[in-house]
């Protein structure tokens, strides 16, 4: 689904743009992912493992933009992208169709600045107007800023998968499951 583009003011006074990605950008948004995965080790990859190519990308972000059930927004700042959300369905089967998951990602450079609250507000008001009658998510257990997040958003904890994540040095981290429901 593409949407409109937003200018949005952050706590910090800057403006930034909402909006979704064009296909022309997929080289900016390979870059911020790179990037991204560089910064913290609660994302589901690390930088090398970042191997998309341009195609693949732009054959992504046309598929998102013309999607009935899944939006992929993108935050700029000074034409640069420092920010995304991905919501999208569970599955199209009769039984889940009422349910939706989401990621979000936001440069650390950005942080402490509003963005994830904005970027959940927009995924929770995406995610009714579209239908589901709720949004999950899993969250490394020790991403104490992303948890107080998405309680103070709404979100309750239902569930744990431990050892979710094993990084390189052989440690684990468990998978809070967090739901919001509409109803």
């Amino acid at each position: 689904m593409k949407l409109q583009s937003e200018t949005i003011r952050l706590r910090n006074g800057q403006t930034c743009i909402l909006r979704s990605l064009e296909v022309e950008e997929a080289e900016k948004m390979i870059h911020f992912l790179k990037q991204a995965y560089t910064e913290t080790a609660y994302l589901a990859r690390y930088p090398e493992e970042v191997n998309i190519t341009l195609e693949d990308e732009t054959a992504y972000i046309k598929k998102l933009n013309e999607s009935e059930t899944d939006v992929f927004l993108t935050v700029f700042i000074d034409d640069e992208i420092i920010g995304n959300l991905g919501l999208h369905s569970i599955s199209s089967r009769l039984k889940m169709k009422h349910r939706c998951s989401f990621g979000i990602t936001v440069l650390k450079k950005a942080w402490g600045n509003g963005i994830g609250t904005l970027l959940l507000q927009k995924a929770k008001e995406l995610a009714k107007t579209l239908g589901y009658e709720q949004m999950e998510l899993e969250v490394a257990a020790d991403n104490e800023r992303a948890i107080a997040l998405y309680k103070k958003m709404g979100f309750e904890e239902t569930g744990n998968i431990p050892h979710a994540f094993k990084y390189k040095d052989g440690t684990y981290s468990d998978f809070k499951i967090m739901v919001c429901f509409f109803r």
